[in-house]
C-alpha cells in the first residue's frame, strides 16, 4: 500500500512539474540570481538601456551577469526557454548566430563582448575545470568535430569555442569589444547603459593550479594555431577606443 502512495506522489509531483515547469525554472533561476551569484539590483540603475552581453566562457561573464537586474538575465542567461526552444537548455555561452534565431529582437540592439589574452583565457579555462592542459588540448580537438552550438554537456557548454565564433554573424553588425584587462573602459561601457558593474568583484573564480611557467612549447604551439583568430582579434580590441566594425 505504501508502494502505491510513493508512485501517486510521484505521479502528482510529475504532472506539477509538467504543467508549472515555466514558473518553476524561473523561481529556481530567481533564487540561483539572487543568492547562489548573490546579485545585487541596484533600483537607481534598474531600467537599463537595452543591449545584448555576450557571454563568452572565462571572460568576466559571471561578473557582469551578476550584476544585471534579475529580469534581464531571466529572459537570457541560466538555465531555461530559449523563445524558439521548448527544451530545458543553458542560455549561456550563446554564439550571436544562435542569440538572433533565438532572440530575433537582439539583432537590432548594441551588443558588448569582453576579448581576452587567448594564453590567459587558456589557462582560466584548466583551472576552472580542473583539468591539465594536455587533457584541454584533447577536448578542444575532439569538439573540432562537434557542429552541435547551443551550450550542451556533450560540447563542454561551448568552452573549447574561439572567441571569434561567439561574435561571428553573417549580418553586418557592429559590436563593443572590450578589453578583459581595460577594467575602467568595461565600467564606463557598462555605465551608458544604465548598469553599475564591480569590474574588480570576482565571480566563478578559477582555483590556480597551471600559470603560464607550466605552458610548454607544445602548448604555445597548439595555443597559437588554436586561437590563431583570437589573437589577430584580441590585438585589435587593445588598439582600438571604442568599436570594432565586425569581421
Amino acid at each position: 500500500m505504501r508502494i502505491i502512495y510513493i508512485i501517486l506522489i510521484i505521479i502528482i509531483i510529475i504532472l506539477l512539474i509538467v504543467k508549472y515547469n515555466i514558473k518553476i525554472f524561473n523561481f529556481i533561476n530567481k533564487i540561483i540570481s539572487e543568492y547562489y551569484m548573490n546579485t545585487k539590483i541596484n533600483n537607481k540603475y534598474f531600467n537599463i538601456i537595452p543591449f545584448y552581453f555576450i557571454h563568452i566562457p572565462k571572460n568576466m561573464g559571471m561578473n557582469i551577469i551578476s550584476s544585471l537586474p534579475y529580469n534581464y538575465t531571466n529572459q537570457y542567461f541560466g538555465i531555461g526557454y530559449t523563445k524558439k526552444n521548448k527544451i530545458i537548455l543553458s542560455r549561456s555561452h550563446l554564439i550571436l548566430n544562435d542569440v538572433y534565431t533565438h532572440y530575433p529582437e537582439c539583432i537590432d540592439i548594441p551588443k558588448i563582448a569582453i576579448i581576452r589574452n587567448p594564453v590567459d583565457r587558456f589557462l582560466s579555462m584548466c583551472n576552472f575545470h580542473r583539468i591539465s592542459p594536455n587533457f584541454f588540448i584533447k577536448v578542444c580537438n575532439y569538439n573540432k568535430k562537434n557542429k552541435q552550438t547551443l551550450p550542451t554537456i556533450y560540447n563542454l557548454f561551448n568552452f573549447t569555442k574561439r572567441q571569434y565564433e561567439f561574435i561571428k554573424t553573417n549580418k553586418n553588425d557592429n559590436i563593443i569589444l572590450l578589453d578583459f584587462k581595460d577594467r575602467d573602459k568595461i565600467y564606463n561601457t557598462f555605465k551608458k547603459f544604465n548598469v553599475l558593474i564591480n569590474v574588480y568583484k570576482k565571480k566563478n573564480e578559477s582555483h590556480i593550479i597551471y600559470s603560464k611557467k607550466h605552458v610548454t612549447d607544445y602548448h604555445l604551439k597548439f595555443i597559437n594555431e588554436y586561437y590563431k583568430k583570437d589573437f589577430i582579434l584580441y590585438n585589435k580590441v587593445k588598439k582600438t577606443k571604442f568599436f570594432i566594425k565586425h569581421f
